[in-house]
């Protein structure tokens, strides 16, 4: 059975929900012709979404290797790397993002994605280098809010004399009129508050700004990831924050 005819099989496993038949059919695949990145993809899909993020993350690394890359792999790399606070993968990805040269661009939310895990890392030369590479970029008015949200939270979180500036402009939009925005700003407002052991203030922020009705079209949702990570940091419920990162 050939390469094309083995992948079909796992993708339908996979979408009849059985994942480790599905697995076993990309290891196989990989282990014949390592170049295969359709089975890379499945095997990082179904390790995300089962929460075997070492192994996600250890699959991105081998992924990236060994195919010919991508700026979604290399942002796969960098989420996967990140979720298990794995500094030389994330240090890896985001340089690679910087310095290889793309054939199709790489997405702005991309590098402020990037921007921001390395800020919450430590790597705050990265993070500067990668906001630096966003600027003047034309976007839309709903694009432009959502980049600026993320890059004050990569300056707060870089430290030193970036975090009182991205603090600063992070509570500004505090005052914004649109609801998803504020609750967005709030949101990692509290976020940092949690990170840095501060949980009584994350409570706060949350408190103030979560309404005590929730509405339909998603503008709590940001503000309802964190209270979980909160209630989790308090052994209410959950596997630790970083565990639930990518849903915050």
């Amino acid at each position: 059975m050939d390469v094309d005819d083995l992948l079909t099989d796992a993708q339908d496993l996979y979408f009849e929900g059985k994942n480790e038949e599905a697995v076993n059919i990309c290891r196989q695949i990989l282990s014949t012709k390592p170049q295969t990145t359709d089975a890379y993809n499945l095997l990082y899909i179904i390790f995300s979404q089962t929460k075997q993020y070492e192994a996600a993350s250890s699959l991105s690394k081998d992924w990236n290797r060994n195919c010919k890359k991508t700026p979604g792999q290399i942002r796969s790399q960098i989420e996967s790397c990140y979720i298990v606070e794995d500094v030389e993968g994330v240090t890896q990805g985001a340089s690679t993002l910087l310095s290889h040269k793309w054939r199709e661009p790489v997405g702005i939310f991309t590098r402020v994605l990037a921007a921001s895990m390395c800020a919450d890392l430590g790597l705050t030369s990265l993070c500067g280098q990668l906001l630096d590479s966003c600027e003047g970029e034309e976007m839309e008015d709903e694009d432009e809010e959502v980049v600026s949200i993320l890059s004050c939270w990569a300056e707060m979180r870089s430290g030193g004399d970036r975090r009182a500036g991205g603090l600063q402009e992070l509570n500004n939009k505090l005052s914004s009129s649109n609801p998803f925005y504020r609750g967005f700003a709030a949101a990692l407002i509290a976020l940092d508050a949690l990170h840095d052991g501060r949980t009584s203030d994350a409570e706060a922020t949350i408190n103030n700004h979560l309404p005590s009705t929730q509405t339909e079209d998603g503008d709590d949702a940001n503000l309802i990831g964190v209270k979980a990570l909160v209630d989790d940091s308090k052994g209410i419920r959950g596997d630790g924050w970083k565990k639930e990162a990518e849903k915050g």
